[in-house]
């Protein structure tokens, strides 16, 4: 339990934490921005994505 006290206390760790946090959103977003031109296509298919994308 010592070692995960120790990184609570580390500003680093918080801080690479929140950038994984922020990039991974920013990932997504990109992805379903880019599934966006299925839509006049298959809007079944867009939405079957989409759902996949918002929960993971």
């Amino acid at each position: 339990m010592g070692l995960l006290a120790y990184l609570k206390t580390q500003f680093v760790v918080h801080l690479l934490i929140g950038f994984v946090f922020v990039v991974s959103g920013l990932i997504i977003n990109f992805t379903q921005l880019c599934t966006l031109a299925l839509w006049p296509i298959s809007k079944h298919l867009y939405r079957r994505i989409n759902c996949r994308l918002a929960y993971s």
